[in-house]
């Protein structure tokens, strides 16, 4: 008998190229869908032109964002977007909006600033009653 080692033949497959894109489609799936939660769950809001420091509450009610913003800032002066108004034209300009709009779909953003007077605060809101404005919100900031 021959005692001499025999060669073992081993099959190698050929090797198949690794496809990295395929393993990427998943993550970006995943990515996208999360970039849409975030767009959907996120609550857009127009910045506001004026530094107000705001009153805070405990609980914090959502009000539209396409509400029309009034301001009183810390020296009682009113702003609609960040332009100043007296307070006759104020009340003219809330006319105009008011004419403008549907009933239904008029709101009203009041942003006050905690140093702000409550007498002012007091004429705009009864100028609203005068004019039957129907939906007001006071805006505050959350307590910490």
């Amino acid at each position: 008998m021959n005692n001499s080692p025999r060669p073992i033949k081993i099959l190698v497959k050929p090797s198949q190229p690794i496809d990295l894109d395929s393993n990427l489609i998943p993550m970006i799936n995943i990515v996208f869908l999360l970039l849409i939660f975030f767009m959907i769950a996120g609550q857009i809001q127009s910045p506001q032109t004026t530094e107000v420091s705001l009153t805070q509450t405990e609980k914090q009610e959502k009000y539209l964002d396409r509400a029309y913003q009034v301001t009183l800032d810390a020296n009682n002066q009113w702003l609609i977007y960040g332009e100043p108004y007296s307070a006759n034209d104020l009340l003219s300009k809330l006319q105009q909006q008011q004419e403008i709009s549907p009933k239904d779909t008029l709101n009203l953003a009041v942003y006050v600033d905690q140093r702000a007077t409550i007498a002012q605060l007091n004429k705009l809101l009864s100028t609203l009653k005068q004019l039957e404005w129907q939906k007001v919100h006071l805006v505050t900031q959350k307590a910490r």
